[in-house]
């Protein structure tokens, strides 16, 4: 890269995305100026006259299409280079972009290097482009140590027992009454009740015939005969 230092103008309305880019191209080398919308971004070029301008398409007041064709307009201006910088690049977009008098297009989220090589193409065109170190990555957060749990108090273990508490133990546990047996201990050793023989019934007696008459009988049936 030349020792000269470049001015490029940003014009970017995000507030984040613009800082992330002014502090990459500034780690490089770059005079940077910034704009945040169409109308401040064609004050600050007539102004700053930057030697780059990287443009967002969506900006308020005047979108990036409009403002990178006022900058082509102008015969002087127009040797400037423009890259085109948006998240929104159909074939429709590129086309028009073009006819605009766009010289570079780079997508969003943007990656440094190739924003960074597609500038130094830009400025240097007789230059090859630097070999640029590779982005540190995202730290890691850092890991907690595993925590290890206090030990707590140990419980007291409890005394074997004397031979005077066993002998206690087992003249209670020899003097205590066996349980009653339960109800199905019963019932497999009660035998149910063997049902009785039903006396015979007595044979009917034969009927009576008539009762044989006696002597008197036969006496007064006569006498009454005879009256």
């Amino acid at each position: 890269m030349s020792e000269d230092r470049k001015r490029i103008l940003v014009v970017e309305d995000e507030d984040n995305l613009r800082e992330l880019v002014t502090g990459r191209l500034q780690q490089h080398g770059y005079e940077v100026e910034v704009a945040c919308d169409g109308y401040e971004a064609l004050a600050r070029f007539r102004a700053q006259k930057p030697d780059l301008v990287v443009l967002d398409l969506m900006l308020p007041k005047m979108d990036g299409f409009a403002v990178c064709r006022v900058l082509k307009a102008s015969v002087r201006d127009s040797t400037v280079p423009v890259i085109l910088f948006s998240a929104r690049f159909s074939p429709e977009d590129r086309l028009r972009g073009e006819e605009m008098g766009a010289n570079a297009f780079v997508n969003k989220p943007f990656d440094p290097p190739v924003l960074l090589a597609k500038i130094h193409e830009l400025l240097y065109p007789e230059e090859p482009a630097p070999e640029l170190p590779p982005e540190p990555a995202a730290a890691a957060p850092p890991v907690a140590p595993p925590t290890t749990p206090a030990p707590g108090p140990v419980a007291p273990q409890p005394a074997a027992p004397t031979r005077e508490e066993r002998e206690t133990a087992e003249e209670a546990a020899a003097a205590r009454p066996a349980r009653p047996p339960t109800r199905d201990e019963l019932a497999g050793q009660v035998r149910p009740p063997e049902p009785k023989e039903q006396p015979a019934a007595p044979e009917p007696a034969p009927a009576a015939g008539p009762a044989k008459e006696g002597f008197f009988q036969k006496l007064l049936r006569v006498l009454f005969k005879k009256v």
